[in-house]
């Protein structure tokens, strides 16, 4: 944290991230392109609270305000599933207080609701509040205070939980959902399965369960012999490889040339460093993240290494926006290791990072003008669909039909020219044209399949974009770049 007096007020600033960038400007070596890699990561990390479905958090301010405007003499069943809906986004945000909260009151609900909210119900709100109470065991064993032994199933006696209320509560609701959900269900042996993992974190099972509920201890058994290996990172110190993060990439590779392994690490998290781990050769490592110039490269969920110039030096990928769908599309990074034991991003200048299209770019507004065709030969367009154009490669400019029934969904985007996939419904039939805009605004156009039906709706924002009717233009949110 640091501090400006200003008139005589001291203003604190806690987790300013702005000086990551300006202080690599003045730092000796830093290419443009570096700092171009920079200013992307972290307009990324601006947006991620807002776009990103498993860390950011637009839906749980959502719900929150939603919880905090409820009228008096709204429904249960509405303030039940407000509540759960409010408890499932803060657990998947790591809010496990918050999520205990919401999930009791959502308890507390059914319980009063007298028949209002279906049946079944019940089982799925104690469900939810014994994982919320698991995933907190979880937290402050695990990770809080992990051991070498901590969380390896099966357990052993090293990772019996030191800290076993929440697991006592944990183990409270499971019960509950066992003794009122048929033996069949997928819930009843979710809930079996957890139930006894929470004895095993306290070092109860097999002997502590109900017979009934008990899962063999065969089951946890090995079919095959393999090696134990020892996780010595929490003996290392603070500021060795005792990290604490969320899932990323792992490279092991001599990265100065001496003849020992270094270690670098990444994180999925928008904020998270890429992190360099120096081998001091006598079996502990030196974090030099800072040394090597790598603060402010941010994000990755996979690493790979490979000296791709050939300078003897081995060089770093850095793999970003997995499983993010349109909000996924971040530049990767090649690191180039220099040799003097920094690093410089090199995407923009050796043109990887050309093909990436910016957040903000990708979200706002764009409006397009194009073309029609009809992607099927003698199929009578309607007189505003001008002009006819057969799906066959024939080039064609101008202006949209008025049917609304038309979708747009786009597959690839690049600078230039763009393509896409555009889909018609005609005379109660489907076709698909691939179609390519070249800059000077003709069109070609190319079949892909035809259908006799529409396809279902897709409720993915980027699956379908709908015509203007009349507009003569396209609005999209964002899939399209203009020329």
């Amino acid at each position: 944290m640091s501090s400006i007096s200003c008139g005589g007020v001291v203003l604190a600033l806690v987790g300013w991230v702005a000086p990551t960038v300006l202080s690599a400007q003045t730092a000796p070596g830093v290419t443009p392109g570096h700092l171009e890699m920079l200013r992307a990561l972290e307009q990324i990390a601006d947006d991620t609270p807002d776009t990103n479905q498993y860390q950011g958090d637009a839906l749980a301010r959502r719900l929150r305000a939603q919880v905090r405007g409820l009228p008096p003499g709204t429904p249960d069943q509405d303030m039940w599933e407000v509540r759960m809906q409010l408890g499932g986004a803060e657990l998947r945000l790591g809010n496990l207080a918050e999520a205990i909260e919401q999930f009791t009151q959502a308890r507390a609900i059914v319980g009063r609701s007298q028949g209002e909210i279906p049946a079944g119900v019940a089982s799925d709100t104690s469900f939810q509040l014994g994982l919320a109470y698991f995933r907190l065991a979880e937290t402050q064993n695990c990770v809080t205070t992990q051991t070498p032994d901590s969380c390896i199933l099966p357990l052993g006696d090293r990772g019996v939980y030191t800290d076993q209320d929440a697991s006592r509560q944990a183990i409270l609701h499971f019960a509950e959902v066992l003794r009122n959900t048929p033996a069949e269900s997928a819930r009843y042996l979710e809930a079996r399965w957890l139930f006894n993992i929470s004895y095993m974190t306290l070092g109860g099972y097999p002997d502590w369960l109900p017979a009934q509920y008990v899962i063999p201890p065969r089951v946890f058994e090995s079919q095959e012999q393999i090696p134990r290996f020892a996780n010595i990172a929490v003996t290392l110190g603070v500021g060795a490889l005792d990290t604490a993060d969320l899932s990323g990439g792992a490279i092991g590779d001599d990265f100065d040339n001496d003849g020992y392994l270094d270690i670098v690490v990444s994180t999925m998290d928008a904020r998270g460093q890429l992190r360099f781990f120096r081998n001091n050769q006598d079996g502990t490592f030196s974090e030099r993240t800072d040394q090597a110039g790598l603060r402010g490269l941010l994000g990755g969920l996979n690493l790979v290494q490979a000296d791709y110039d050939n300078d003897g030096n081995v060089d770093i990928l850095v793999l970003r926006g997995a499983w993010l769908e349109q909000h996924g599309q971040h530049p990767n990074s090649l690191v180039r290791n220099n040799g003097d034991g920094t690093f410089t991003d090199v995407t923009f200048e050796s043109g990887l990072g050309a093909v990436h299209i910016p957040p903000r770019q990708r979200r706002s507004p764009t409006t397009t003008t194009m073309a029609t065709s009809t992607c099927m030969s003698g199929t009578k367009q309607r007189k505003s669909f001008v002009p006819r154009v057969s799906c066959s490669g024939t080039t064609a400019t101008g202006p949209l039909p008025t049917s609304p029934s038309r979708r747009v969904s786009k597959t690839t985007a690049s600078r230039s020219p763009w393509s896409g996939v555009i889909s018609m419904a005609i005379a109660g039939r489907i076709c698909m044209c691939r179609i390519m805009v070249k800059p000077t605004g003709s069109i070609v156009t190319t079949p892909m399949v035809r259908s006799p039906m529409w396809p279902r709706r897709s409720t993915s924002p980027d699956r379908k974009r709908a015509f203007r009717p009349g507009s003569g233009t396209l609005t999209t949110t964002g899939y399209w770049t203009s020329m």
